[in-house]
């Protein structure tokens, strides 16, 4: 998904903080939390309850969401905003400006975000949380692999729940 802003502090200020993030996902009128999610655990083929993320915040115009705004998932202390469509970037930003505003921030959508938008260089040396979540299941540790894959859920990963589906079944 593109980047269309990224929301940082300004020289050397304190970086944004999370109450300050959160107080203002519940206050700004343009900005609502994602809802809880149900899910099949796909390693059990029980249903789970998949907690909605308090770090993300969906950013909505006339009852419709137009993109989100969340924590960089590389530990960086910036927040990335990103469309739902390519159509409502110029409402998108207008909001992110907003945001930055009122968190005293800037709001940069000059920044190189095509780059943000790619893994690291090293990122071949982390652990994917869903590739963890296989190996411990063929390990035949299934706790820990139901809490890899909710962690998984929980970061936004839910575009590998297919090929983990496919992959689980398979032999050790």
């Amino acid at each position: 998904m593109s980047i269309v802003a990224v929301l940082e502090s300004i020289g050397d200020e304190p970086s944004i903080s999370d109450p300050a993030w959160e107080t203002l996902i519940d206050d700004h009128p343009a900005l609502r939390r994602p809802r809880e999610r149900t899910g099949i655990n796909p390693f059990t083929k029980k249903p789970i309850t998949l907690p909605a993320r308090r770090d993300l915040a969906i950013v909505v115009e006339d009852g419709t969401e137009i993109g989100s705004i969340e924590w960089a998932q590389d530990g960086a202390r910036i927040l990335l905003v990103r469309p739902e469509r390519a159509a409502a970037r110029d409402a998108l930003i207008q909001v992110a400006r907003d945001v930055a505003l009122r968190l005293g921030v800037t709001c940069d959508t000059e920044h190189d975000l095509v780059a943000l938008s790619e893994p690291p260089a090293d990122a071949h040396t982390l652990e994917h949380p869903l590739d963890k979540a296989i190996r411990l299941w063929r390990a035949g540790d299934k706790e820990g692999a139901t809490a890899c894959y909710m962690t998984a859920q929980s970061v936004g990963l839910a575009e590998a729940l297919h090929a983990l589906v496919s992959m689980a079944d398979e032999p050790k």
